[in-house]
This record gives structure tokens, C-alpha cells and sequence, in this order.
């Protein structure tokens, strides 16, 4: 049984401000670097001061109005330490030769072209903090002067970014593909309230797992706002509408739904009804097996959905790519655009005939209808989520269908009413039960739901 935790337990646990908080053992990350670097026989002592200093320089380092975090300052010392373990020389004794083996390392490396370039651009840092301390650059030595200059001159000319894989654009998420993902792959309200979120907003997968509760809000029409969270380049406003009801339902059964300053979303494991803080890596492996298990064979990870969201609203949306960049947290003059969305030649004439004016006979029109209870709610839904009223005459009368069939099925039954009392009892609470179905449709939906999962 598990232990019933204090409230400073489930605060420590539950209410989570900073995206370190979401990566197991990240705020230890620095200075298990750090020990690593001292315990390291390969590196010689006055690399290893040198390199330390770097990191002191690092952490006091203002980028975008922000202290750089001890996580990157860490990741960039791993680099650097995978880089000096392999020179055998002091820094002042390496030449441009040197640099061009380390270079080659590099580059024959086993890894991504986006993790080579992130190798490459830290070295390029580490020298550029380097070359004001360089001794060698003060030297009255003409000679070694100007061997330095050239070591300083061939880092310059390195490239720090790397060519970008080409995405096939029928790997975007879709509608289609999420109504799949909803009912054959979500087992849990919240399932669905997280999936829905992601492919609406396009939130990063910390945005989402650091929104608290008190951070959405629905107004008087049914549009809805989630303040996420302080995530990679800080909190923001943005507004949705589709995934609106399964974040209320999931709310209403939040086991902290009363305390305003948790976790919207929290991670519940399969056995034990254990419930723990949502890491992102929790998340990863949760919204793999959910798609997995729906059988949509695209790209399954939390980002692939920003993609997805970016490509769609480059399509459909009539939005600008001002208001896009806002709505996913890019700066104004960010280039992110061109490296999230994944257009073909498909998708850009779709664009260009819908912004003449033309609709293709296979392209169903998703819009959002006003209902009578004035609420914006989404144009496919049969029924309206806050007042419960069918959204047309088609549903209207599958309604009255399904009653009249109800009522046959009633006036049958009453004709074989069992003699022995204690089934009597039974089969009139079923007839009562069935009678009240029939009247409420509201209760029927629910009830048919109910059969089919």
C-alpha cells in the first residue's frame, strides 16, 4: 500500500516551476560533468584548468536576456571533455593540424549531422573565450604569431550548422490521423486532453508539462486559454477551442483538481495507482505507445506534433506568420518556420486553391459553429459539449430513431415479465433504467458510450 504523502511532499512533488524539474537527474548534470572532468587521467592538468575556467565563464553568460542554465554549461563541458581526452598536448601546444585530426574526429563520428555541428560550435566557443588569454597572440615571435592567427583564422571558417534532412510531407499529423489516434490509441481522458493539446497548439513538450491548472480558462463563448508554462523561451498565452471539453472533463477528474497551483497533467503508472510528476521523458514514452497502439504508422513523438501544427498552419490557416510564431513561442524574427513546416507539392496547391477561393470535392469543410447556447464549438461534433443539444436535423432525428427503438425494445419486454419475485425486481429496476434512457438523451449517449469501450 502506498505510503499518504504530507502536503510539503506533494508540493514538492506536484507544483514544478522550472523545465529542469522535467529530466531525471538534470540539475545534477553540471557537476557530474564537473567530476568527471577531475577523475579524467587522459586530459592534462592545464587543459583540465582551462577548461574549468570556461565553464565559470559560461555560467555567468547572459544569452536572450537569460543566465545560461548549469545543464547547458554541462552538456557543452561533455563535449569538451570527449574532445581533450583525446589530445595529448597542452592547449598552447596545439597547431592548426592538430585542430583539422579533432575536426575529422568529429566528423566520423557515429551521430546525427545535428549533433556533429553542436560539437563543432563548441569548440569554435571554447577558442573564441580562449584566443583573449592565448599567450601566444602577445608574443614578440613573429613566427608564432602568426601560426596562432592561423589556428584562430581555420576555426572561423568551420560551419557550425549542418544541412537539414528532408521530412516527407505526408508524414504530418493530420486530422485524420488524430481522430484515429483518439479512439483506438487513448485509453484515458487525460490521454486524449494531452494529445489534443499538442496537436492544436503545438505547445514543446515542457510548455505542456509545466502548465499548471489555474492556467486554463474557457470564457463565456467556449474559447479556451492555457498560460503554459515557463518553458524555453517563457510563458504565453494561446487560445483553443477543439480540445477545450476533454481538458475540462479531465479536470473534473484530477485527483488535485482543488488546488489550482498543480500540474495540469500529472503521470499515472499502470500498477499501484502510483501517481508521480510528468517528466518529458514519461511523456516521450507515453505518446509513442499511444500511437503505436492506434496503428498510424507516422513519426510518434511529443515535437513531431509542433511540426505538424506549424505545416497545418502554413496550409489552412489564414493566420500570418507573425501571429504563427507568436502562437508557438518563436521571436518575431525567428527563421523556424522554414525548418517546422514540411509542405509538398500537394499541400501547396491545396494552400494556393483555398486562398483563391476554390475547394477540392474530396476536402471536407472543418469550421467552427456557433451553438444555440452561444458557445464556438467544433463544426463535426454531433453534440454540443456544454448544453448537451444536437449541432443539426441529422443527429436530431438519429435521435428520435434510436428512441422509437428503445420504446419497441421496452413494450417487448414487459410482455415477459418473470413471475419469481427477486428477478421481477431486477428486470422492472432494468425497465425503469431503460425508461429513463429513453427520456433523457443526454444519459443515452453517455450509456451508449459506455458499451463501446
Amino acid at each position: 500500500m502506498q505510503k499518504k504523502k504530507t502536503k510539503k511532499e506533494l508540493d514538492k512533488e506536484f507544483i514544478v516551476n522550472d523545465i529542469d524539474d522535467l529530466y531525471k537527474d538534470r540539475n545534477k548534470y553540471y557537476s557530474k560533468q564537473l567530476k568527471k572532468l577531475n577523475e579524467n587521467k587522459k586530459i592534462t592538468d592545464y587543459n583540465k584548468e582551462w577548461l574549468k575556467k570556461f565553464c565559470i565563464f559560461s555560467k555567468g553568460k547572459i544569452v536572450n536576456n537569460k543566465q545560461v542554465k548549469p545543464y547547458t554549461v554541462g552538456k557543452n563541458l561533455s563535449e569538451l571533455i570527449w574532445i581533450f581526452e583525446r589530445v595529448d598536448k597542452d592547449i598552447p601546444k596545439l597547431g592548426v593540424f592538430d585542430l583539422h585530426e579533432i575536426m575529422d574526429m568529429i566528423n566520423s563520428r557515429d551521430r546525427s549531422e545535428a549533433t556533429k555541428s553542436h560539437y563543432r560550435r563548441v569548440i569554435k566557443q571554447f577558442y573564441s573565450w580562449y584566443e583573449d588569454f592565448d599567450e601566444r597572440l602577445f608574443d614578440d615571435d613573429r613566427k608564432k604569431w602568426m601560426r596562432t592567427k592561423r589556428i584562430y583564422k581555420y576555426l572561423k571558417s568551420i560551419s557550425g550548422t549542418y544541412k537539414r534532412k528532408k521530412i516527407d510531407p505526408r508524414e504530418v499529423l493530420n486530422d485524420e490521423d488524430l481522430k484515429i489516434i483518439l479512439k483506438k490509441g487513448c485509453k484515458t481522458i487525460q490521454d486524449k486532453a494531452i494529445l489534443y493539446t499538442l496537436h492544436e497548439t503545438g505547445m514543446r513538450a515542457a510548455d505542456l508539462l509545466l502548465t499548471k491548472i489555474s492556467g486554463f480558462s474557457v470564457d463565456s463563448r467556449g474559447i479556451g486559454t492555457i498560460i503554459c508554462g515557463n518553458g524555453k523561451t517563457g510563458g504565453r498565452p494561446i487560445n483553443v477551442i477543439r480540445c477545450v471539453t476533454y481538458i475540462q472533463e479531465h479536470i473534473k477528474n484530477h485527483p488535485f483538481k482543488n488546488k489550482p497551483d498543480y500540474q495540469l497533467f500529472y503521470f499515472k503508472f499502470r500498477r499501484g495507482n502510483i501517481i508521480k510528476r510528468y517528466t518529458v521523458q514519461r511523456l516521450y514514452n507515453r505518446v509513442k505507445r499511444i500511437i503505436k497502439r492506434s496503428g498510424v504508422n507516422k513519426k510518434h513523438n511529443p515535437h513531431w506534433f509542433r511540426h505538424s501544427r506549424a505545416s497545418i498552419d502554413q496550409i489552412e490557416s489564414t493566420m500570418s506568420d507573425q501571429v504563427i510564431k507568436r502562437r508557438m513561442g518563436w521571436s518575431k524574427d525567428s527563421k523556424m518556420i522554414a525548418n517546422y513546416s514540411h509542405l509538398g507539392n500537394k499541400e501547396i496547391r491545396r494552400a494556393w486553391m483555398r486562398s483563391v477561393g476554390i475547394q477540392e470535392k474530396e476536402e471536407k469543410k472543418k469550421e467552427l459553429i456557433t451553438c444555440i447556447c452561444r458557445r464556438v464549438i467544433d463544426g463535426n461534433l454531433s453534440y454540443c459539449p456544454f448544453c448537451g443539444r444536437p449541432t443539426s436535423l441529422k443527429v436530431m432525428n438519429e435521435e428520435k430513431e434510436s428512441a422509437e427503438s428503445l420504446k419497441q425494445e421496452i413494450s417487448a419486454a414487459i410482455k415477459s415479465i418473470p413471475d419469481e419475485p427477486e428477478k421481477r425486481r431486477e428486470f422492472l429496476k432494468a425497465i425503469d433504467f431503460a425508461m429513463e434512457l429513453m427520456n433523457d438523451p443526454k444519459k443515452r449517449r453517455e450509456f451508449e458510450e459506455k458499451k463501446t469501450i
